[in-house]
């Protein structure tokens, strides 16, 4: 069983034979290993049945009593179920970030569930204008015209976000580096623009997340070398999505899916049932590499089919070595499984930089996170939790 997933036996053995049957198109990699599942582990014991109450024969009067308050019991909770409002399904899909988002919940009121809707929207966009660096009025967009010049001082939230992201450099020895835009603004996706040699060479000496200076006491951001810039599209959506669950959870959501581009996390279950969540095919966008049965958990999939173009048969997309500067070409996609967006979506992007050998090792290290690879030749890779079933 996974480290984290709660997957009933069966499914996760559907989930794995998927996975192992797909292999055949992406050849050999990895063993998955279902052949040690028992039956015990796939059916009830007679220690989880419903308990039983003997009523004792030989005195009426008990069974009497034993009967009216077993009667007076189900009418209880008759009356209790007829009480309760009904629950219905509500979704919402919209455009935000860049990319499309969804959201979907159970709720028993429609008026509040609208509201609700609406409370995550706003919060989505509200991230957005305080994140993206393609709004000149943004924070971020602030802190890269004035913190090479001078220490800026930026709001609680952004400070925490930037922070959590030093955070995911200093564990990944800089594959995770939010300054890789100090290189990377120069590429232009939808024009099929990339900067020249010249300028890489000239740039790519200011990714160094060592640059980046945080004073806590002030709440201050500082870049040491006035080259840098930086960018938050390798966790910021994740946090997005973690920030609108926390809006439903506080209202009393029991069962949710929030999406934003390649980044969800769901809650409970939908219709009594496990979510299932389709990881695509990173070359046939009408195919799904896995589709994986799940509860209580962030998913984020960063892929090399998702922003990029190709010039003289060479694929230059969004996801950049900060060593090189230029874009990661040894892995197709890679999916993380986390109990939050904000670490499924850097540690995502961290492990296409770090390649299969590096990223598994990285995940396999860590408690409740899993992780789903495919190299540059179409090898599907999977974290040491996922590869076999006890």
């Amino acid at each position: 069983m996974t480290k984290l997933l709660k997957i009933s036996g069966i499914l996760l053995l559907q989930a794995l034979v998927q996975l192992s049957f797909m292999q055949t198109a992406f050849s050999q990699s990895v063993n998955l290993s279902v052949s040690n599942m028992t039956a015990s582990r796939l059916t009830s014991s007679a220690a989880n049945s419903p308990s039983v109450n003997i009523l004792d024969t030989n005195d009426s009067s008990k069974n009497k009593s034993s009967v009216n308050k077993s009667s007076t019991n189900e009418l209880n909770k008759k009356q209790t179920a007829l009480k309760q409002p009904k629950s219905q399904w509500f979704e919402k899909a919209f455009a935000v970030m860049g990319t499309q988002a969804k959201v979907e919940f159970e709720w028993h009121d429609e008026k509040q569930a609208e509201q609700l809707i609406q409370q995550v929207i706003a919060e989505m966009h509200r991230i957005d204008q305080l994140m993206s660096p393609y709004k000149p009025a943004s924070e971020l967009s602030l802190i890269n015209r004035q913190a090479a010049v001078k220490a800026t001082v930026i709001s609680p939230e952004l400070f925490r976000l930037i922070e959590k992201s030093l955070y995911f450099s200093q564990l990944t020895r800089g594959a995770f580096d939010i300054s890789f835009s100090s290189v990377g603004y120069l590429y232009d996706f939808r024009e099929h623009k990339k900067p020249t040699i010249k300028q890489i060479e000239q740039l790519k000496g200011a990714i160094n997340f060592h640059n980046i200076q945080l004073d806590k006491q002030k709440h201050s951001i500082f870049f040491s070398d006035k080259r840098v810039k930086i960018d938050l599209g390798g966790i910021a959506k994740g946090y997005a999505v973690d920030q609108c669950m926390a809006i439903l959870m506080r209202a009393g959501v029991k069962n949710a899916y929030i999406n934003a581009g390649g980044d969800s996390r769901i809650i409970g279950k939908k219709h009594d049932r496990l979510w299932y969540i389709g990881i695509q095919h990173p070359r046939d966008d009408k195919k799904l590499l896995a589709n994986l049965p799940l509860e209580a958990v962030a998913v984020s999939t960063s892929g090399d089919y998702e922003r990029y173009f190709e010039t003289e048969g060479v694929r230059y997309h969004h996801i950049i070595n900060p060593k090189t500067g230029d874009s990661v070409r040894a892995i197709r996609s890679t999916t993380i499984l986390a109990k939050d967006s904000t670490t499924a979506d850097a540690l995502s992007t961290s492990i296409f930089v770090l390649g299969v050998s590096e990223g598994m090792k990285l995940i396999n290290s860590m408690p409740d996170v899993s992780a789903i690879m495919v190299d540059k030749n179409g090898k599907l890779f999977v974290s040491e939790d996922l590869a076999a079933v006890e």
